[in-house]
């Protein structure tokens, strides 16, 4: 009988906690922020914190739905509890409203938010809040729970830790959680860009940076087919999520060596890696990134462009490197139909039953993407898509088709495992 008492309280007991738990951290925040509400100096805080003290201290809460706080209650609070923010706020919005009174563009009226970085922060990959929707709401709302806050507001909340650690004395496998923590971005893609522009057009320092960011940026919760159900609790039903820049992210790797051998194999193998085309591989695998990092490389996404009219040498140099790395998964984007314009794309594209021409012109240079595709265990491809004039979409699978094609003739069709991202429909249409 106790243990039946037990469990019947055990969800009331959980909420009880809860709750406690929220209205302790309200009033350790009151007190933090009292003493800085109406200086006219800028808060210690940074604006992660300030939106982490927003989403607690304004949290409310729909029937039996989770605890949230829209985006406008947070700013609101922060304006309302910070002599220094609400003038800040004023004078942006006094702007906004000049820009309008005078006519200018409506492109130059102010249109950002009242606090300067707010979204920046609130889009951060190390913000630890999530999205948030119900029947109750329509709005944009983010919720948090208080021990996640608890943690993120530590240098506030908790006492200065005495003494150090040696952080290789941690356990292998609590090391290997750590890095992963640090590195692997769920739902994610590593864009990796070349830069185009001449080195002497980059006399600003500001233009460096800019142009590290573009080599290799990190973008969070990029989703190819996305429903309801996969966003209820997720941020990417709302924004884009960034992280840091890059170089931060990687500065444990120049720690020691112990630590880089331990690290880069799961920044590697845990992460998407996007290339914008062919080319951008090519370079990437030929001078920015060393063979003995490459290797680690587990999940490579290709948009392989109008590889069929330029695709000389990048192909066969990058799809040759690409086929010696044991992938997990490979994803080729079609981003133009090599069907000729007056031919009906259709029936050339979905039903023909020759290979296409122009496909079979680039030869020896396909072997290498053929191989690429034989060694991975899983290869998607995503079919370029176009609409009729009647408003019917059309699919063209000309680059799968070559490549099963091309196996046919070696006698090896077999890959480990092949798909195709469509709709059911077109997935019947497609079989001969």
């Amino acid at each position: 009988m106790s243990d039946t008492n037990v469990g019947d309280d055990g969800p009331a007991l959980a909420a009880a906690l809860d709750a406690q738990a929220r209205k302790t951290l309200k009033q350790e925040i009151s007190n933090i922020v009292s003493p800085f509400r109406i200086s006219q100096e800028e808060p210690p805080f940074t604006m992660g914190e300030l939106i982490i003290m927003g989403i607690v201290m304004k949290e409310c809460r729909f029937g039996n739905e989770e605890w949230c706080t829209s985006e406008e209650d947070i700013m609101l609070w922060i304006g309302d509890t910070f002599l220094y923010y609400a003038r800040e706020m004023m004078s942006a919005l006094v702007s906004g409203w000049a820009y309008q009174h005078h006519g200018f563009d409506d492109q130059q009226i102010y249109s950002g938010p009242p606090l300067y970085g707010f979204y920046d922060a609130l889009h951060s990959h190390d913000l630890p809040v999530e999205g948030c929707t119900n029947k109750y709401i329509d709005w944009i709302a983010y919720q948090i729970v208080p021990h996640r806050a608890r943690a993120y507001l530590s240098r506030w909340l908790c006492p200065p830790g005495e003494g150090s650690f040696r952080f290789l004395d941690l356990p292998p496998e609590l090391r290997n959680r750590i890095y992963n923590n640090l590195f692997h971005f769920s739902g994610s893609t590593i864009d990796t860009y070349r830069s185009k522009l001449p080195k002497h057009e980059y006399e600003d320092p500001s233009y460096h940076q800019y142009r590290d960011k573009r080599r290799l940026k990190i973008t969070e919760l990029r989703h190819d087919a996305p429903d309801e159900q996969e966003f209820s609790n997720s941020r990417t039903r709302f924004s884009w999520v960034h992280p840091e820049e890059v170089s931060k992210l990687l500065s444990i790797l120049v720690t020691c060596r112990q630590i880089h051998t331990e690290a880069k194999a799961i920044f590697y193998s845990n992460n998407v890696f996007a290339f914008d085309s062919i080319s951008s591989l090519s370079h990437t695998l030929r001078y920015r990134l060393h063979s003995n990092r490459a290797q680690f490389l587990r999940h490579v996404q290709i948009d392989m462009g109008i590889f069929h009219r330029n695709g000389s040498d990048h192909i066969e140099d990058a799809f040759w490197r690409l086929a010696s790395i044991p992938l997990d998964s490979l994803k080729l984007i079609e981003s133009h139909c090599p069907a000729p314009v007056d031919s009906n794309r259709k029936s050339y594209c979905l039903r023909g039953k020759r290979h296409d021409q122009k496909l079979a012109k680039i030869g020896s240079k396909l072997d290498a993407l053929v191989e690429a595709c034989r060694n991975a265990k899983h290869v998607v491809f995503v079919p370029v898509q176009w609409t009729e004039r009647d408003g019917e979409e059309h699919y063209c699978y000309a680059l799968k088709r070559c490549v099963i094609g091309k196996l046919k003739q070696e006698g090896k069709e077999k890959m480990k495992c092949c798909s195709m991202m469509l709709p059911p429909k077109e997935r019947e249409e497609m079989v001969d």
